[in-house]
């Protein structure tokens, strides 16, 4: 909604919304509000679709400029995320994100201006926050209908931090406007060494942020007439 509001001044004002720029702001604005916001998974999730569609659509537009253009570039971005934190692949997400995204596009400005109209027309409110619910519904019952274990989804390890540090990286780093100039430009050196700092940057900050805990087993027993659960501990 704040990204929304921002991109409606920028056009009254003739101003150039930037899309990387509203979702940082608006991120900063979240935290400052609840800096706990930061380790809420909805909160990274969307986030990281934002950020990865305005880095990756100008390079999937290149490739595939139709309906699914925009679905495409938000699930090679949140992929890696969603196996590390869900452990799970689900190959329809392209296919369901299309009419969820027609149906966003009317939920949120509906819903913006039913909290207006809730201050002064309390029965139209009612009906809007109905409609809402419905409309939420449907697009939760669209996401279910496409889950089909080992068929549209799959369940996968999760890869180690230090991978998904570097694919974010490579991301922010190379994919982006002045990292694409890097390469038009054949700036080899500068290339190389930023190659170099985003290993070594994901190498430490997947060693810091280890615990002990990957150390454990959790395994669960169930044969049927009874079950338990088996905490093995790591040395």
């Amino acid at each position: 909604v704040i990204m929304i509001w921002i991109h409606v001044f920028a056009t009254l004002t003739n101003r150039r919304y930037d899309m990387a720029s509203a979702a940082f702001f608006t991120a900063i604005l979240m935290m400052a509000i609840n800096p706990m916001h930061l380790f809420n998974t909805g909160f990274q999730m969307s986030f990281l679709a934002v950020l990865t569609l305005s880095l990756l659509l100008p390079i999937v537009k290149k490739i595939y400029d139709g309906m699914f253009m925009g679905s495409i570039a938000v699930q090679a971005g949140l992929l890696p995320y969603t196996v590390y934190v869900f452990n799970y692949i689900s190959l329809a997400a392209v296919l369901v994100n299309v009419p969820i995204i027609y149906l966003t596009a009317i939920i949120v400005p509906m819903g913006m201006f039913t909290m207006v109209t809730s201050f002064f027309f309390d029965s139209l409110s009612e009906v809007l926050m109905q409609s809402l619910g419905g409309l939420c519904t449907i697009m939760s019952k669209l996401n279910d209908m496409t889950v089909i274990d080992g068929i549209t989804v799959f369940n996968i390890a999760s890869p180690p931090l230090w991978i998904v540090t570097i694919y974010y990286l490579i991301l922010l780093v190379f994919v982006s406007e002045d990292g694409r100039l890097l390469f038009i430009r054949k700036k080899y050196g500068m290339i190389k060494r930023l190659i170099l700092c985003v290993v070594v940057t994901s190498l430490i900050f997947g060693y810091a942020s280890g615990n002990h805990f990957k150390k454990y087993d959790l395994i669960f027993v169930d044969v049927g007439q009874g079950d338990c659960m088996h905490i093995r501990a790591g040395k």
